[in-house]
């Protein structure tokens, strides 16, 4: 992909109301308990329920009112618009948006709420939250759902034929236990990965183009640091620390190599989860680090890059994070030339800025088929553009059960899923995640800014590319903490390499071992499917 120059003034999505002739007769006055006679004749759900839907929406809450966002965070108004809109077609059912906090969102959060039976109607959470981490039953199965139309899309057959495959994919829940298969949320949007860089100071150092390699970006760094490294400018910075995770998409899907990524990704959504175990112990340990030295052969490359960063980032510990100084601080401030950073937010951040500390900022990524060559013997021809991106943003909503929300009834349920329904059309996917700023919409038909138009493009022509490949990041819930944490005390200096990768060979044997013990049918059903697969 080409670098990007993007205008610091934003595309922003004109608010919205809603304008059909079923929104005009519920103003002329034609309510009902449930549904306008004339929104029901226009066939659209007729809802018994009468009350308010409580949802968190984590980055795209709008404003609500007595409550101050944290410092940095979004808030959505679209998500308000569109419920107003809702509202109006239903003038008995009400949508409540709950505050964020620390704790919402974090796995402990929805396996304490819902003991207690408090989760909200509907909630954020990732796909694979629900697919690995969290006990079954917390939230309900919309599968049977998706089979049907999205009846709020005129002449839709079935609303799983607008979503996004990859994200379906990632979100099927594996059935290793019987009658636990299914997809559990409404996934709308897509993040990718990639680089933010101050024109200016780039000319400044001397630079005329972005980097397209790895290596090219380490001297580009490098010189960065050599000749602005006086004003106290450094290189880069990252939203937060670099996570372990962020790299390994890059480097382990590269350095495996295409076919060993086909292999991997030709599984089943019902075995998805199992994979890493299998090919850790199985088919030349691919994923073993203690067989496989291309799987820890990036670290020194990682750790090179970030001495060229500021050190405040690097040293941020993730879980205090959103209290301290972070990349985008920084790189709105100035202070550094680049941001590693989820999403594309950053033009309207750099937009709201007073017109004197404004710059000028392009996007660039490292896409190249070439991008890693050089950077090791294990380096391949493999693309990895977004592969560390994807369907994991924010625009993840799942409908609590009955037994994790004590209010919730069918009836409650079939208003949960019309909201859910009507968010989920291209008109309000594009509205909601165009206004927030910081994905792409991904429901077919929706539309992405102006200026995020050619990453939308790129994105749905090289959907065959996306491997995420971040190893025992997500099969169990201590795992992605583990390894991340191992990686940042190598990067800051307070262990060696040679036993840095001796703990991490040991930290992924317990990792293995753990999700092992607790998916046992899942692992014998993916080397079943594996080993067939091979002739084995």
């Amino acid at each position: 992909m080409r670098a990007k120059t993007i205008s610091p003034k934003p595309h922003k999505g004109a608010r919205r109301t809603l304008s059909c002739a079923a929104c005009a007769a519920v103003l002329a006055g034609g309510l009902t308990a449930t549904v306008s006679s004339v929104a029901s004749a226009q066939g659209l759900p007729k809802l018994s329920y009468s009350g308010t839907i409580t949802m968190y929406a984590a980055n795209y809450n709008p404003p609500i009112k007595g409550v101050v966002p944290p410092p940095g965070s979004l808030t959505d108004p679209e998500t308000a618009t569109a419920a107003a809109a809702f509202e109006k077609l239903y003038p008995n059912i009400k949508i409540q948006f709950v505050p964020g906090s620390a704790e919402i969102g974090t796995g402990q959060y929805y396996i304490s709420e819902s003991a207690a039976g408090t989760l909200p109607d509907i909630d954020e959470v990732p796909g694979y939250y629900v697919n690995v981490t969290l006990p079954f039953g917390i939230f309900q199965d919309l599968l049977p759902s998706f089979q049907k139309p999205d009846p709020f899309i005129t002449g839709n057959p079935t609303w799983i034929s607008t979503m996004n495959p990859v994200a379906l994919h990632i979100d099927s829940a594996p059935g290793n236990t019987p009658g636990t298969t299914g997809v559990f949320v409404v996934n709308g949007d897509w993040g990718g990965i990639g680089f933010y860089y101050n024109e200016n100071l780039f000319k400044e150092a001397g630079i005329a183009s972005p980097p397209k390699t790895w290596n090219q970006l380490q001297a580009d760094s490098t010189q960065i640091v050599n000749r602005l490294g006086s004003k106290g400018i450094y290189a880069g910075a990252s939203f937060s620390p670099v996570i372990y995770n962020w790299f390994a998409h890059y480097f382990q899907a590269n350095y495996l190599g295409q076919s060993k990524m086909k292999l991997i990704f030709s599984i089943p959504s019902d075995l998805s989860a199992g994979y890493q175990s299998y090919f850790y112990a199985n088919d030349g340990s691919w994923l073993n680090p203690d067989k496989n030295p291309a799987l820890t052969a990036w670290w020194p490359l990682g750790k090179e890059l970030m001495a060229t960063w500021a050190p405040k980032d690097v040293d941020v510990p993730e879980n205090t994070a959103p209290t301290i100084p972070n990349g985008q601080a920084l790189f709105l401030g100035q202070q550094v030339a680049y941001e590693f950073g989820s999403g594309y937010v950053i033009p309207k951040l750099v937009a709201k800025l007073p017109a004197s500390q404004q710059f000028p900022v392009g996007y660039f990524e490292l896409d190249s088929p070439n991008a890693f060559m050089g950077t090791s013997p294990y380096a391949t021809n493999l693309p990895v553009w977004q592969d560390n991106g994807g369907p994991e943003t924010a625009f993840q909503f799942a409908v609590a059960s009955s037994k994790s929300d004590k209010t919730m009834t069918p009836a409650k349920f079939q208003a949960a899923l019309a909201w859910l329904q009507f968010i989920s059309t291209p008109k309000w996917d594009s509205a909601i995640v165009n206004e927030e700023g910081n994905a792409l919409p991904i429901i077919k038909g929706a539309t992405a800014p102006a200026s995020l138009e050619p990453i939308d493009q790129e994105l749905a022509a090289e959907s065959n590319y996306y491997f995420p490949m971040a190893l025992f990041d997500s099969v169990t819930a201590s795992s992605f903490n583990t390894i991340d944490g191992l990686y940042l005390e190598y990067v800051d200096g307070y262990i060696s390499l040679q036993n840095a990768v001796k703990e991490y060979s040991s930290d992924a044997a317990q990792i293995i071992q753990q999700f092992n013990s607790s998916h046992g049918q899942l692992v014998s059903n993916t080397a079943a499917f594996f080993n067939k697969k091979l002739g084995i």
